[in-house]
């Protein structure tokens, strides 16, 4: 029995004619042809659809982060994409220096920087451990309500970020 070709068979011999005169000499009907190199084009496409080669994945961005002139001793960045396609990231920042990866395109970017305020207990009896009480150090317009943006591209990007908590 052949098979069946899924394209209007006028249509498929006059794409694959010079095919199917080929393969029908050894055989293979002119339906086969056209329905392997059908798939073949198919397999071709989404190769390409898939991205085959160029830069895939996400780009690290690195840099230095000062308050007030200083480099931050301890704190945290984040990176949102602006029309949320991709995924947020995000790291810690050490003695100034970050280094995350992030997904490439658009980005908000919010810094935090924990300040100890206090301490308390965890459990209600005489030897219990205590734990640090914190708030943050810098003005919700770094992290909250953050009107920070950062454009990812390719490759690697440096980003130094120089904040100021002064109005």
């Amino acid at each position: 029995m052949a098979a069946k070709s899924y394209l209007p068979s006028k249509v498929c011999r006059s794409l694959f004619l010079p095919l199917c005169v080929l393969f029908e000499s050894s055989r293979m009907s002119c339906n086969w042809v056209v329905n392997r190199s059908l798939l073949a084009v198919l397999a071709v496409c989404v190769a390409v659809m898939a991205g085959c080669g160029g830069e895939a994945g996400p780009t690290t961005v690195s840099g230095i982060v000062k308050v007030d002139g200083q480099p931050l001793a301890k704190g945290a960045i984040s990176f949102a994409p602006v029309d949320g396609q991709s995924t947020t990231s995000g790291g810690a920042i050490t003695d100034g220096a970050y280094s995350v990866k992030v997904p490439k395109g658009m980005q908000k970017v919010s810094i935090s920087a924990p300040k100890v305020t206090g301490t308390r207990k965890l459990y209600d009896t005489p030897d219990s451990p205590t734990m640090e009480i914190t708030e943050e150090a810098l003005p919700a317009k770094f992290n909250t309500a953050t009107e920070l943006t950062l454009d990812v591209t390719g490759g690697s990007v440096k980003k130094d970020w120089d904040l100021s908590t002064t109005p």
